[in-house]
């Protein structure tokens, strides 16, 4: 190992600190230390080692996006408030550091979803994400959509919208819309619609293969948000096609996973 990606939330000022005593250890190590915020624009590193990052996962989500595609591997240390996607506490980096610089991890690899808005047959908006792709009403009002799968029109919605997720992201937005928590490790798309009219419009579970597209038919105002983070408008017609990026996000594991262990404490977190 030789180069580090060393990411914080600065609208988080105790990461900052932590960053750099950080920076300090690895530098022990014989190790270069690139910093980078999460909210900085993202540089081109591919030849970096890892990617240490220190926030919530919503710092983790943002790395994903901007890193993913350049294969870098990527460690979460939970300094937020949950924790779905850290693989270390704070409390726990001592600890695992000497085994992180030895390189005695693992990986786990993680669906990443490419969302796309077409209009008129042409791509007006384009971003990759972890955890979903949200289509929804921005008004009280619901809106009128269809739902293709590989091309096949499924079926005709109205309500507030529709959450198209990876097993990553069903601990998230889909599931506060009655989704199911899925296991990480496999590879499937989750359907899941957001208060439809029709009450037998139920939550569907996909081969991560499926090609997915949305066409905003009716409604006042509606956006696509991805990850909760980046939201763009949508037009009527305006089409979004979602499907399997064409590279997964390795998560660096140090530790036995116990995701479904802790699963039932991490959303109990989330709601206290």
């Amino acid at each position: 190992m030789k180069k580090v990606l060393l990411i914080n939330n600065q609208n988080r000022p105790e990461t900052e600190s932590v960053a750099q005593e950080m920076a300090g250890k690895l530098a022990k190590y014989n190790l270069e230390v690139i910093r980078r915020h999460a909210f900085s624009p993202p540089v081109q590193i591919e030849d970096a080692d890892l990617a240490i990052v220190l926030g919530g996962d919503g710092t983790i989500l943002r790395t994903a996006r901007y890193y993913a595609v350049m294969g870098i591997p990527l460690l979460g240390i939970n300094m937020g408030r949950i924790g779905f996607l850290s693989k270390l506490e704070l409390s726990e980096v001592d600890e695992y550091l000497e085994p992180l610089i030895k390189g005695q991890y693992s990986f786990s690899e993680r669906l990443m979803l490419d969302c796309q808005v077409l209009k008129h047959g042409e791509v007006v908006f384009q971003s990759y994400c972890l955890n979903e792709v949200a289509f929804r009403s921005t008004s009280p009002l619901m809106v009128g959509f269809d739902l293709e799968i590989d091309g096949q029109l499924t079926a005709n919605y109205r309500g507030d919208g529709m959450i198209v997720s990876t097993p990553t992201g069903s601990t998230g937005y889909s599931l506060s819309c009655g989704g199911p928590i899925t296991d990480p490790d496999i590879e499937v798309l989750l359907i899941t619609p957001i208060a439809p009219h029709a009450s037998y419009k139920r939550p569907m579970v996909l081969d991560a293969s499926k090609r997915v597209a949305i066409k905003y038919l009716s409604g006042v105002d509606a956006a696509v948000c991805v990850d909760g983070q980046v939201q763009t408008a949508l037009e009527i017609d305006q089409v979004i096609k979602v499907s399997p990026a064409p590279f997964k996000l390795k998560m660096i594991k140090l530790k036995p996973s116990l995701f479904f262990y802790q699963i039932e404490a991490r959303i109990r977190r989330s709601e206290d």
